[in-house]
């Protein structure tokens, strides 16, 4: 049996994210005993950080393309996939073309920061829809959910700017996605669980704790590399977290179009 398009970018932008890391860790200088400045952070400017940013654009876009299922469970899928591409290559050209201080600098943080928190937002919104493509979620009204979707993205739109711009801001920006991301992503995931698609659900749970866990606990050589650092090795696990939503999405859209037939009576 062939397999689907989205199911061969799960396959290739999983062995990419193993590659990542294997390229991570052969190019470390670890007999390294001297403790050098941290390289992360909006001013890296590391090889390996811009490239993972562009990868991941790449593997968003693929997936956006090669989006499963039909009609508006597709193009809500594809949209969410757009949206995070357009936010890793802002971060890539960021950190490649504008990675010190200046106005565009700014503009490409506020932008990869707002379509990364719309990204995550929009996932877990075409879960919900393909979960009811499929006939496993009757759980919310589509015109309710489409409100509450809309004011968290018009809300995080406008709190983004204010705080990337005001210093006085409570919350640091990156914090603000970081938390909005982690809810979203977490309500996929749950998500998954209740329209009962197990294995997908509990890898993409298994990859979040992992590239989190990589952006948290930040391991020494990694964060003092000047060319694969701390970021890159947080962009390679978000990469196979990617690819596992991809091959959920992938499950209940199979699910979605078995159903369809028994209820057209195809073969």
């Amino acid at each position: 049996m062939a397999m689907s398009s989205s199911a061969v970018v799960v396959v290739v932008f999983s062995g990419m994210s193993m590659l990542c890391f294997f390229v991570a860790f052969a190019v470390q200088d670890w007999g390294e005993s001297k403790v050098g400045p941290q390289t992360g952070g909006k001013t890296d400017a590391t090889v390996g950080t811009y490239v993972t940013d562009y990868l991941l654009g790449l593997e968003c876009f693929a997936m956006a393309v090669a989006a499963p299922g039909t009609g508006f469970a597709k193009g809500s899928i594809a949209v969410a996939y757009t949206v995070g591409g357009i936010s890793w290559i802002a971060g890539g050209v960021l950190h490649h073309i504008f990675p010190t201080p200046s106005q565009m600098h700014v503009l490409m943080w506020i932008v990869a920061l707002i379509f990364g928190g719309w990204s995550s937002l929009l996932r877990a919104y075409a879960l919900i829809v393909t979960a009811q493509a499929s006939g496993k979620c009757t759980c919310c009204d589509l015109k309710v959910l489409n409100i509450v979707v809309g004011a968290i993205a018009i809300i995080f739109a406008v709190t983004v700017p204010i705080s990337v711009l005001n210093e006085a801001f409570p919350v640091a920006d990156w914090m603000l996605l970081a938390m909005k991301k982690m809810v979203m992503d977490l309500a996929f995931i749950i998500t998954g669980f209740a329209t009962c698609e197990i294995p997908w659900s509990f890898a993409c749970l298994a990859t979040m704790v992992f590239f989190v866990g990589l952006n948290v606990f930040k391991f020494a050589p990694f964060i003092y590399s000047t060319t694969f650092n701390d970021n890159s090795l947080f962009h390679s696990g978000v990469m196979l977290f990617l690819a596992m939503t991809c091959g959920l999405f992938n499950s209940l859209a199979q699910a979605s179009k078995g159903l369809l037939e028994v209820a057209t009576g195809v073969e």
